[in-house]
């Protein structure tokens, strides 16, 4: 952290423990990936983060995964299954505290469970405006990685267009339809 910040690199970290995030904060990490599982974020820690510009990658698709996960009799072991049944909900509601509070959130690029539009959707479900979640995968990605010449459609920028059946705008679900893609 704090050497890619010297050498004007963006850094990212992955932490589980709230004085993790702590750490992340104070070391300069740029973005935390998933930083509200296990346990969650506490507003002081999202108002630490906020001070020192720690951007938010939250994957709640994972947990929402996880506790969908934890209805199957026999998947996780018993003592596991009211924790992941917990964890979508504790991970959503994070992000709801997060960005009420004005912390930048960048959203994943990946996720291993094959639909990353379903991000967004969860994103919206705590208030997020869909336009402000749309960001978290273009001008806010593009701020977190320091580059000046992706993240929106305008002269001078490359971009990749998206076409759905439907208007994001008055319903983030159509993300998951996506028709077409043209790159650059």
């Amino acid at each position: 952290g704090e050497l890619g910040a010297e050498l004007g690199f963006p850094s990212a970290g992955g932490v589980f423990e709230v004085v993790g995030k702590d750490e992340c904060s104070l070391k300069k990490i740029g973005s935390l990936l998933r930083p509200a599982e296990p346990m969650p974020t506490t507003d002081e820690v999202i108002a630490l983060m906020k001070e020192h510009g720690t951007w938010y990658v939250p994957t709640i698709s994972a947990g929402v995964f996880v506790a969908e996960k934890s209805k199957v009799d026999g998947l996780y072991p018993d003592i596991v299954r009211p924790k992941a049944a917990r964890i979508g909900a504790l991970i959503q509601d994070t992000f709801g505290r997060a960005w009420r509070a004005g912390l930048g959130v960048r959203k994943v690029w990946f996720n291993h469970h094959g639909d990353n539009a379903a991000e967004f959707v969860f994103m919206v479900e705590t208030g997020l405006p869909p336009a402000e979640a749309l960001k978290t995968a273009t001008v806010n990605a593009a701020e977190v990685l320091g580059a000046t010449d992706i993240g929106q459609l305008a002269p001078g920028f490359r971009a990749d267009v998206v076409a759905m059946p439907g208007d994001p705008l008055a319903d983030i679900s159509v993300v998951r339809q996506v028709d077409f893609v043209m790159k650059d």
